[in-house]
């Protein structure tokens, strides 16, 4: 998979989080979910919200959901 959110990712396996256990939180599929991961599709913002709410409470969503390609431009 190619990685667009590495922070996302790393923290979903960090915290053991099951992916399609967060699909469904969304009301989506696993597979939306993956390409939305994959920056193949955009999250929403209600979607970001959730996840980070639902998820990780703790987190920055600007931390959480940064691109991989936003720092490689600086």
């Amino acid at each position: 998979m190619s990685v667009k959110y590495p922070n996302l990712v790393s923290e979903i396996a960090k915290r053991g989080i099951r992916r399609s256990v967060m699909a469904s939180t969304l009301g989506i599929s696993a597979r939306a979910l993956y390409n939305k991961m994959e920056g193949k599709a955009p999250f929403t913002w209600p979607e970001t919200c959730i996840i980070r709410d639902t998820f990780f409470p703790d987190m920055n969503k600007d931390d959480l959901f940064y691109k991989s390609d936003d720092r490689d431009a600086s």
